[in-house]
């Protein structure tokens, strides 16, 4: 231990200008300016300490990555998935906090009995008995692209369905509930489709094409959806990709546009505020599809408004 009266730089600690000070149980080499003071007069340049802690200095942290750019949601840094802990879920992943504002967690909803059993290596394995059985993943959304990884694991799931921009659980008003934008992956048809959702079990038609490769079950495929509403258009245009693994890269499968919307399913603030994705599958009787490496994000430069 060391005492001293000193005036110390505000530097490496936030020490008071002029203070009787203990030093103690510091475990990081650190150093001091020490000034002295005649009388009234101005403080002098002294001599500098260095205070070198007992044993091996410790390494500092590694630097905390940035952010990557626009990104609303990664299921494995932001929802945890890949944390080494693997759980499963009925009600909502205790990893986060609920209730939730943006908190990235996700819960179980809709029939079927909708359970998530999350790895810990990043994959989480929706499984539901017959109904619609869905989570939600708590990201706020408005004009964003989604990319994922899908994989069927039971021939009887007649579709998977990933929606975007959803408020459906808010309450109040059917103008407070815009269900969403549905985006489609039907493997037993072989189509990819969108609709949306005005509130509950209200719908607009969209458009469905047929996929360009027939998808297995059990095979890894990779998901591109792309929202771009306008609200000054009172437009949202619809894009679905596919990336089928075989090395050629995302093709693009469908693209709609919606026109003559009402402004509650363009109005920006409202989904800033609160908004949600979730992620669907539509079966007769028991079945799952398994998901990983979930990103959604704004595109590079943004035209929705």
């Amino acid at each position: 231990m060391v005492r001293l009266r000193v005036k110390a730089e505000r530097t490496h600690l936030n020490l008071p200008d002029v203070s009787l000070i203990d030093i103690t149980n510091f475990n990081t080499q650190f150093t001091i300016p020490i000034l002295i003071q005649k009388d009234d007069g101005d403080w002098i340049p002294f001599e500098t300490l260095t205070f070198t802690p007992e044993g091996t200095i410790p390494e500092p942290p590694p630097p905390i990555e940035p952010t990557e750019a626009g990104l609303l949601y990664d299921s494995n840094t932001m929802g945890k998935w890949n944390n080494g802990k693997a759980r499963k879920i009925s009600d909502f992943d205790t990893e986060l906090p609920k209730p939730y504002c943006d908190g990235k967690g996700f819960t179980c909803e809709a029939s079927g009995k909708p359970r998530v059993e999350v790895d810990g290596k990043g994959v989480a394995t929706l499984q539901a008995d017959s109904g619609h059985g869905r989570f939600y993943v708590d990201s706020i959304n408005y004009g964003a692209i989604t990319e994922y990884e899908l994989r069927f694991n039971d021939a009887i799931v007649d579709t998977h369905t990933n929606q975007t921009q959803s408020r459906h659980q808010e309450g109040g008003a059917e103008t407070n509930r815009f269900g969403g934008i549905s985006h489609k992956i039907d493997r037993k048809t072989g189509e990819v489709g969108t609709k949306l959702e005005k509130f509950h079990n209200e719908h607009i038609s969209g458009k469905d094409v047929k996929l360009s490769e027939k998808i297995e079950v059990g095979q890894w495929i990779k998901v591109k959806n792309t929202d771009t509403p306008n609200q000054e258009k009172k437009t949202i245009t619809v894009k679905i990709e596919i990336d089928f693994g075989k090395g050629e890269g995302y093709k693009k499968l469908l693209e709609h546009t919606y026109s003559n919307l009402e402004p509650y399913m363009v109005d920006k603030a409202t989904f800033m505020k609160r908004s949600y994705t979730w992620f669907r599958i539509n079966n007769l009787r028991t079945a799952s599809i398994s998901l990983r490496n979930i990103k959604q994000y704004m595109p590079p430069s943004s035209t929705t408004s």
